[in-house]
């Protein structure tokens, strides 16, 4: 398992967490083990640590995601499991964002995917990845923020301009799916479209002008 950043376990401090969400270790692995259905650590764990937290940024109401795996009463009457199966994968419903139409699932392994129209498409290695991407957005509530999501066109292009601006990446914020990274005075969110594998770009900035000079710059490139 993961281990959180300072940075995270400050926000995940902060957090509510809706109890009728949430259960003890013993009570998932023997809710699934009365419904012959394997006990996958990283769900159970989900469960325990994380169901029912919700997770926000300062200031920005639309952001926010619930949480939400199995609710206790759901246990308690021994409703049957709901999933989905997907190559090969159990998809099990893990929580709802609030502004994004889409479904949001956790398979037995903790990956997390989003879902629309029957495409699956996964955005983070973990539940943990997620948590350490909004403990950062939220500790740059007080920054300028683009408003809009790039596409990105050429990758390589824009890895070297950022050594060129020094940026260091941000590891407790990067896997396959997600890469951040900082000069200290501009961050860059490199993350996972939920709608498709390719990848985006999202900026923060000490202010307004550092942030429009650096787009300028990857536009320039044709980077975006």
């Amino acid at each position: 398992m993961k281990q959180f950043s300072v940075r995270a376990e400050r926000y995940i401090a902060k957090l509510k967490k809706l109890n009728e969400w949430t259960c003890d270790k013993e009570t998932v692995i023997e809710y699934f083990e009365n419904q012959d259905f394997p006990v996958f650590k990283p769900l159970v764990r989900f469960q325990v640590r994380y169901s029912g937290l919700e997770l926000s940024i300062y200031n920005n109401k639309e952001e926010a995601f619930s949480l939400s795996l199995f609710s206790k009463k759901g246990i308690k009457d021994k409703e049957p499991l709901d999933y989905l199966v997907e190559n090969g994968n159990y998809w099990f419903d893990c929580g709802i964002h609030a502004r994004a139409q889409f479904n949001f699932y956790i398979n037995q392994i903790g990956e997390i995917c989003a879902e629309s129209g029957g495409n699956i498409n996964i955005i983070y290695s973990s539940v943990e990845m997620m948590i350490e991407e909004y403990a950062l957005i939220d500790s740059l509530s007080s920054w300028y923020e683009d408003s809009c999501y790039y596409d990105i066109q050429n990758t390589e292009k824009l890895n070297v301009i950022m050594v060129q601006e020094k940026f260091r990446s941000i590891k407790e914020c990067c896997d396959q799916y997600l890469m951040c990274a900082t000069n200290g005075s501009v961050t860059v969110i490199k993350g996972t479209w939920l709608n498709r594998p390719e990848s985006y770009l999202h900026i923060y900035s000490e202010n307004e002008t550092k942030g429009k000079q650096f787009i300028e710059r990857l536009k320039k490139e044709k980077i975006l």
